[in-house]
């Protein structure tokens, strides 16, 4: 059973919808057989029945009308050679008349023990002085003498000899039918998987000779075009998605090529001859900032790989966002101190979050640095708590927590929202700037790993606004908000 099972299915598709149809039909040509047998064998015999019917009344009028012995013109009337047997048996079972050629009794005395014109239903009897089967009707008469029994019967040979070409009919029609259905059926199997075949080719030619393309899909609506048409959309993804990392990786080799190069360089001229030690700190303390340039562009591209990949491992933890932004501040205070521009923190004491604190930070420490880099005025950390309206929440109470970073820069311009957050993209005015183009996009990546989003959007009053949504697992009480600066 497991090897002709393992056999059909390396068959092809086709092959294998004509052997099941075969089968089926081969069932169904069966079960029509045996019902037409069944029917014209049932057909012939209430022929035959109606017919001795109609002789026994006939000769039961007769029988019941003689007085002691049958008239010579009467027995001819009863006589009939052929088909038919006609018999007339005493009350002990002596044979009174026989027609048909048959002179031992028909029916055993139990068999033909019936009341006086009793009409039973027919039975069938082999009649060995004949070698044929014939089909007797047999009842109980009354004549002025006694009470005889009557039978009479035809013999079967022309419903077996009907039952027999049909089945002649049937065998050497049967499998001509089942041939010629099994043919049509590959031939339809093959024309509708046809369309699947022109895919399968098509798809091969799509990884040999060509990265990009699209499968054929036929005009009907049915469920081969809709798998056409799935499978295009997923092509389409497969190949927006393989060109972008192809565009990520070579924006990757371009960041990574030219701090490798100042690196080389630096190095290539501290030993293309003899410096001094002040020379020699410069060109190491350069070739530190290089190599803590590349530290970072790794770091970077490592957390954006396992985001891609569901890997990015998070270590949740229950703390406030008052908290969260002085942790920040404080990596920003030598930036601050350095320049007029001060950094706001405006988050409530008792807005609590529940997240990795650590990405958290990471992004938020991008976007301050972005902040203070292409924006200007003071960088504000604030954070709000606001409702997500879903199916299964009636949007009444907090259920996300959103921290924004605010400066008061030219902004970010005509450019889409979602454009930012792209790998390597950069706003115009730091195109010449050392920056990697990945801060926003570590940003997104941290975001939506905890389930939430990160936009970013022009202030009316001028500025931008770069700001985290994330979801409340628990809410929390709002205090009165507690503003502080640190500049």
């Amino acid at each position: 059973m497991t090897l002709s099972r393992m056999t059909l299915s390396r068959l092809p598709i086709r092959v294998r919808l004509a052997l099941l149809f075969c089968a089926i039909m081969a069932v169904v040509l069966l079960a029509t057989g045996a019902f037409l047998h069944w029917r014209l064998e049932s057909t012939l015999d209430g022929a035959m029945d109606e017919v001795l019917e109609n002789r026994f009344e006939e000769l039961a009028t007769v029988v019941s009308s003689a007085e002691e012995t049958i008239p010579d013109d009467e027995k001819t009337l009863l006589g009939e050679e052929g088909e038919t047997v006609v018999q007339i048996l005493s009350s002990d079972g002596e044979v009174l008349y026989q027609s048909g050629g048959v002179s031992q009794p028909l029916l055993s005395p139990e068999k033909r023990n019936r009341r006086p014109k009793d009409i039973p239903s027919p039975i069938e009897e082999y009649i060995p002085e004949t070698d044929n089967t014939f089909r007797l009707l047999a009842g109980g008469v009354s004549t002025p003498g006694e009470t005889v029994t009557l039978i009479v019967g035809r013999s079967t040979d022309s419903r077996r000899e009907a039952l027999d070409n049909l089945v002649a009919q049937l065998a050497l029609g049967g499998p001509l039918v089942l041939v010629i259905s099994s043919i049509l059926a590959y031939v339809l199997a093959a024309a509708a998987l046809r369309p699947v075949e022109s895919m399968r080719r098509e798809a091969e030619a799509i990884g040999t000779t060509s990265r990009s393309g699209r499968l054929p899909t036929p005009p009907a609506r049915d469920e081969i075009s809709r798998l056409g048409e799935t499978l295009n959309e997923m092509l389409a993804r497969l190949e927006e998605s393989i060109n972008r990392e192809r565009a990520f990786v070579a924006d990757a080799a371009h960041e990574l090529r030219t701090p490798l190069a100042l690196l080389r360089m630096e190095l290539d001229l501290a030993l293309s001859r003899a410096r001094s030690k002040e020379e020699l700190e410069e060109a190491l303390r350069s070739a530190a900032a290089e190599s803590e340039r590349l530290s970072r562009l790794a770091e970077d591209l490592l957390v954006l790989a396992r985001a891609d990949q569901k890997r990015l491992a998070l270590e949740y933890s229950t703390f406030t966002a008052h908290d969260l932004f002085r942790s920040v501040a404080e990596r920003s205070r030598a930036r601050t101190a350095n320049s007029s521009r001060s950094l706001h923190i405006e988050a409530s004491e008792g807005m609590v979050v529940t997240a990795d604190r650590r990405r958290l930070e990471q992004a938020l420490d991008n976007l301050v640095e972005n902040a203070f880099r292409y924006g200007e005025g003071p960088v504000t950390l604030w954070a709000t708590q606001i409702s997500l309206a879903t199916q299964t929440s009636s949007a009444t109470q907090p259920s996300a927590v959103e921290l924004h970073v605010l400066d008061q820069g030219p902004g970010f311009g005509t450019a889409p929202s979602s454009q930012l957050f792209e790998r390597f993209v950069r706003a115009d005015t730091a195109r010449s700037d050392e920056g990697t183009g990945l801060g926003l996009s570590i940003v997104r990546a941290i975001a939506e790993t905890h389930g939430g989003t990160a936009a970013a959007a022009n202030r009316p009053q001028g500025g931008g606004d770069v700001y985290i949504t994330l979801p409340l697992e628990e809410v929390h009480g709002v205090e009165s908000a507690d503003s502080g600066v640190c500049s």
